[in-house]
């Protein structure tokens, strides 16, 4: 007598949790990312608990933690390698399924670059095919007086990267990054070149090299000056007001030379080298005065140095006399018994004198003496009361009639001997004339000739 009620209809088939439901989404847009990734899920809504864990470089997974209900908060992945996570999902009877992300790479450190500068023998471009390794290496940020080229290399231990440059400054300037491992300098002056090595997850390393090429010489002027004494003076002595020196030529007091320098380039310094009668160098020193005391001729040798090793010399020669020629003379009666006298200029501090009475014709006859390195006889000079004549020498002369005269001389330097006087007077008062006609001599008389007392004289003879 038991009844059941029954009633039809459509009644759901509970076939537990689905992970095919699961949304997965992160805050990039490729799997590859160079900074955290923040990873959410959308999960279905009978799901009752979750387990998430991750695992990286496909190591084990790790437990992330165990979360109730079907909302979770957004998992931030920060470790660099290759992160995957996973969801396992239960629902309330216990049954359950597993949603798993894709792999992300994370990426965070840039590719290793690495630059290498090499000096060139020549203008000629290299390429990525020519080897540079046996080329000298050149200094970044330096001066250089030739070419350079440089090479960029890199690694990235989470995949492939490439190189780029770019240049700015002397050298043809590019149009931002361009891609190449291989850039050439050329041009004169200074360049800069930034070269970037990219890896695929888009870190960037970057390096800048300064390069500064220079080819042309710098510019060398030296000043060579006139100074009062033999003081010394320094690079910072005020030399402008002094007089100039003639480069090569004698001069009878002290000099001193300055060089000075200017490069297009780069900056310059001076260095000198001495040789001859001043005190000599050891090669180059660094300076750019040099004082020039000693008597004599010396070298010098200016040398104006750019930071690129480009060299501009020049070189003068200094000649220094102060020391007064020597006058020597002699005095030579030309008949009778040829009496000598002789003296020089050293015999009175500022004038020789000498006085001398004959009853002929004189001889005069000057020489001179010098310092064995000094500047040479340039020329002579006689004073009869008129003023100062200019001989280029005095030559051997005969006087026949009375002189009183000064002489001197004066060497390439411009020193002037002292002054010799020479008084002399020929007198013919003295001689004797023994006239005769035809055969009878007629007697003895002093005069200058046998025809003022002898009318019919036709010869005549005269002694002492």
């Amino acid at each position: 007598g038991n009844t059941a009620n029954r009633s039809s209809g459509q009644y759901p088939i509970y076939k537990g949790i689905d992970c095919s439901k699961v949304s997965i989404s992160s805050n990039v847009d490729e799997n590859s990312s160079t900074k955290d990734i923040s990873v959410s899920f959308k999960l279905p809504s009978n799901t009752y608990r979750v387990e998430l864990s991750k695992k990286i470089n496909g190591g084990e997974y790790e437990s992330i933690g165990s979360y109730m209900g079907n909302t979770i908060p957004n998992v931030v992945l920060d470790t660099e390698g290759i992160n995957q996570v996973k969801a396992v999902l239960y629902d309330k009877d216990g049954k359950s399924c597993t949603a798993a992300t894709d792999e992300y790479n994370i990426d965070k450190t840039g590719p290793e670059l690495n630059v290498i500068s090499k000096k060139k023998t020549s203008s000629t471009d290299l390429t990525s095919d020519d080897d540079i390794s046996n080329l000298e290496d050149y200094t970044i940020d330096s001066w250089h007086n030739g070419y350079v080229v440089l090479r960029g290399s890199c690694s990235d231990n989470n995949g492939k990267c490439t190189v780029s440059y770019k240049v700015t400054g002397a050298s043809t300037n590019t149009d931002g990054y361009v891609e190449g491992d291989t850039r050439n300098i050329n041009a004169s002056g200074t360049s800069e070149v930034v070269f970037r090595a990219t890896d695929e997850a888009g870190n960037v390393t970057e390096r800048t090299y300064t390069v500064k090429l220079d080819r042309t010489s710098p510019t060398l002027s030296v000043a060579l000056k006139k100074k009062a004494n033999s003081t010394d003076l320094g690079s910072s002595s005020n030399i402008n007001s002094l007089s100039n020196y003639s480069n090569n030529s004698w001069y009878n007091g002290y000099v001193v030379l300055r060089g000075s320098c200017s490069d297009a380039e780069s900056n310059c310094s001076i260095s000198y080298q001495v040789t001859g009668a001043s005190t000599n160098t050891d090669g180059f020193v660094n300076g750019t005065t040099r004082n020039i005391n000693a008597q004599g001729t010396s070298k010098i040798v200016y040398r104006a140095t750019d930071e690129a090793g480009n060299t501009t010399e020049k070189t003068y020669t200094v000649k220094l006399d102060r020391t007064k020629p020597v006058l020597f003379y002699t005095l030579q009666k030309t008949g009778g018994n040829k009496a000598k006298i002789t003296g020089n200029s050293r015999d009175g501090s500022t004038s020789a004198s000498r006085s001398w009475t004959v009853d002929t014709s004189v001889l005069r006859t000057f020489s001179y003496e010098e310092e064995a390195n000094g500047s040479g006889f340039d020329y002579a000079q006689y004073n009869s009361g008129s003023g100062w004549k200019t001989e280029n020498n005095f030559s051997s002369y005969t006087a026949t009639k009375s002189f009183n005269t000064r002489y001197r001389i004066r060497d390439k330097a411009g020193n002037y001997s002292n002054e010799i006087r020479l008084n002399i007077t020929i007198s013919t008062s003295q001689k004797l004339y023994l006239c005769r006609n035809g055969d009878t001599f007629i007697n003895w008389r002093k005069s200058t000739s046998c025809a003022t007392v002898e009318s019919n004289r036709y010869n005549c003879a005269y002694y002492i």
